[in-house]
């Protein structure tokens, strides 16, 4: 079996516990519509070495704040995308003693019990994490917590803005900007491009 093999197959068995929840597969995601402005968001991996050795399973939890990411699309110019995670976690760091998480399965066959194994983590762990985030408040400590430093200097204002707190996002846009002031490469410009679109409506706004 090769890598997509088995992620097909753990998908699959996903599938049959989440569907009844109200998930469904988008592309290479798992997504779940559970409150108006929140999808929850569960993503599947699977590798292995080229025809030989076992095949490592992982899973990433987490959800897609919708008017945050089309804000984003807006003041980037960029096509929206429902499959971008606002954050996500790998499961293992769910677990009452926390670490990366991988299951592997033996390239022959996905062992069912593997695969409930896996089913079984998500189901007790990863769902009460998702089901977590379903406010405003929620979703910006979320983002703080697990969010990526890189693409939150962006995004924590962004979510200040949707919530109303004008004077916190253009303060931390500011201060943002301050720090990315000697820096060239492509992601400080597109920050700098975002953060000055962003502060022109936060002055509209206010």
């Amino acid at each position: 079996m090769t890598p997509a093999h088995v992620r097909k197959e753990v998908v699959a068995a996903l599938l049959v516990k989440l569907s009844p929840l109200g998930f469904s597969n988008r592309g290479e995601f798992l997504h779940r519509q559970r409150v108006p402005f929140v999808t929850d968001w569960l993503a599947v991996a699977a590798v292995g070495d080229r025809g030989q050795g076992p095949i490592n399973v992982t899973v990433n939890v987490g959800v897609h704040c919708i008017p945050l990411h089309r804000l984003l699309s807006e003041l980037s110019s960029e096509k929206y995308d429902a499959n971008v995670a606002t954050f996500a976690i790998n499961l293992g760091y769910l677990r009452p003693s926390p670490g990366y998480a991988e299951w592997l399965f033996d390239r022959r066959r996905a062992s069912d019990e593997g695969k409930a194994a896996l089913v079984s983590e998500v189901a007790e762990l990863g769902l009460p994490f998702l089901e977590g985030f379903d406010g405003d408040e929620s979703v910006r400590r979320g983002c703080k917590a697990y969010g990526m430093a890189e693409y939150n200097r962006l995004r924590l204002p962004a979510l200040d803005f949707l919530a109303g707190n004008l004077g916190e996002a253009r303060d931390s846009l500011v201060r943002e900007c301050a720090a990315l002031a000697d820096r060239a490469d492509a992601a400080a410009e597109y920050f700098r491009g975002s953060a000055e679109r962003l502060l022109g409506r936060i002055a509209d706004a206010g």
